[in-house]
């Protein structure tokens, strides 16, 4: 469902490397409403939630709360 790049998923792993809870974090995927351009996803190190849909990507934890997955889907 969502694809990371190498470079991308070593900059991930790096980042929660540096989180007291990696093992409990994954990366956030998120869509917003925004204005006048329309959506705007979001990016960000959050903890899984009951309803999140996680994916496994180049090894990095991601999380999409349902009323996001609509629109990455």
């Amino acid at each position: 469902m969502v694809n990371l790049t190498d470079i991308a998923a070593e900059k991930v792993h790096a980042f929660m490397d540096g989180q007291t809870a990696a093992s409990a974090i994954g990366l956030r995927v998120g869509v917003k409403g925004g204005g006048c351009s329309g959506f705007q996803y979001a990016l960000a190190l959050d903890e899984q939630r009951d309803d999140d849909h996680v994916f496994d990507a180049s090894g990095v934890r991601v999380l999409v709360d349902p009323a996001s997955m609509q629109y990455v889907e």
